[in-house]
This record gives C-alpha cells, structure tokens and sequence, in this order.
C-alpha cells in the first residue's frame, strides 16, 4: 500500500510540474505575440490576427494569385490578394505594389478604390498596365458615399498626396460614372484609360498632375475625358496648355 501511494504522490507532482511548464509556455507565448502586435506584426489594433499595422513610409505587396489577405504580412514573398485590403491597412503615406492580374469583384474587391493620403498605388509603370500578356487591370466600379460633382460612382477615388501608376484601368461607366476622381493634389501617371463612354478623370480641387498615360482620345478632351470643377486643374502634358481648363 505504501508503494501504491508513493507512485500516485508522484503522478500527482507530475502532473503539476507538467501543468505549470504548460502555463508557463502559455503566458511566454501571449507575452510575444503581444511584443508582436505592437511592433505592428500581430494582432493588435484591431488589424486581425497576422495582419500588419500601418506603418508611414513602408511598401506593401498585393498578387492575386499568390497573395491571401488577413493572415499574410504585405510583403513580396507573402503578399496581399485584394487591392482593397492593402489600402486598408497600409495606412497614409505608403506604397502598395500591385503585381499583374485581373482586380476585379470577382477577385473580392470592394469599388471605388478608395485612397489614403499620401498613398501610392504602383502597377506596372512601364507598359502602362498593359503589356499585351500579363496586364494589370482595374476594372470595376461603386457607389460613391456622397455625390462628387454630377457623379454618383467611381472605380478609384484619390486623396491628397496620392499617385495612381502603371494600371490599364476599365470600368462599365454610364453617364454618371467616372474612372478617377482626384481629391486635391493627386499624381495620375502612366496608366492605360479604357472608360470610352465615360468621364476619365474628374477633380474639384487642387493641381492633378495626369502626365503620361494612354487616354481613350489622344490627345484628351476636356470635358470628355477630363471634369474639372473649379478650382481644379488636370495636367495632362508636359507642354504648355495641356492643361484642363486650357
């Protein structure tokens, strides 16, 4: 009977060692995934478990073949699957590099593609989106929270500071659609515009430098391809009245 006790004495002292060793690997787990989440890997701040909190100057990575939202860093070799989810967490003042393929609603994103300021959505810059093969297209378009102008949706909506680049952008525009609006002072720059039957880029305030890109109408019309409501200037050319208004 003594040696019966002995040994259950001993299971029981096992057992408590193993469970304090188990607590104390709890606590050092919750310890580093809480150091995690405050230097911006974790899930604190309410970006979602994995996820990476804004952080100003950095660069973001989206491929909509290989990225996956939510539990991916951003980064090349783990990047990002939507547009719309990397606009979200990047924050203000950073760039967002956008690998060839198709974004559109079928690829879950959420139109317009909206902008934080100082934030730069870069595609392919020189094939302007488009290099025959293996294109980056936007194609999409959503209702705008507020009516801008005369228009009631949009495929991406700018922000101060911001730059769209290297994109062949589509939308299926009617007379109240438009593919850019330009929030105050925005870079639009070497894109492909495919929105034919539609206002191409519309802006209200500041100077929107739109140099570059291949506009459904060469040179662009303003008043087709370009909306300015004063006062808002689009430059379009590097020459001296390519401007809108002239």
């Amino acid at each position: 009977m003594k040696h019966k006790r002995s040994a259950g004495v001993a299971l029981i002292k096992s057992g408590a060692v193993r469970g304090y060793l188990l607590s104390s690997l709890f606590l050092l787990t919750v310890a580093i995934t809480a150091s995690c989440g405050s230097s911006g890997y974790g899930g604190g701040g309410g970006g979602g478990y994995g996820a990476p909190q804004p952080m100003q100057g950095a660069s973001f990575y989206v491929d909509e073949v290989k990225g996956f939202d939510s539990l991916y860093y951003g980064t090349s070799s783990a990047p990002f699957r939507t547009i719309t989810y990397a606009l979200l967490i990047a924050g203000p003042n950073t760039t967002i590099i956008v690998q060839p393929g198709t974004y559109n609603s079928a690829n879950t994103e959420m139109f317009p593609l909206v902008l934080q300021p100082g934030q730069m959505l870069i595609g392919d810059v020189p094939n302007k989106g488009d290099n025959g093969t293996t294109s980056t297209i936007i194609t999409g378009t959503g209702s705008l929270m507020t009516t801008v102008g005369v228009f009631t949706s949009a495929t991406i909506v700018g922000a101060s500071g911001s730059r769209v680049s290297g994109f062949k952008i589509e939308n299926a525009p009617t007379a109240l659609d438009v593919a850019i609006v330009a929030s105050g002072a925005m870079e639009i720059s070497n894109n492909t515009l495919m929105n034919t039957n539609g206002v191409v880029v519309f802006a209200d305030s500041g100077t929107v430098s739109a140099m570059g890109n291949t506009w459904p109408q060469m040179p662009p019309v303003c008043g087709t391809d370009i909306v300015v409501s004063p006062p808002g200037i689009v430059i379009w050319g590097s020459m001296a009245m390519q401007q809108c208004p002239p």
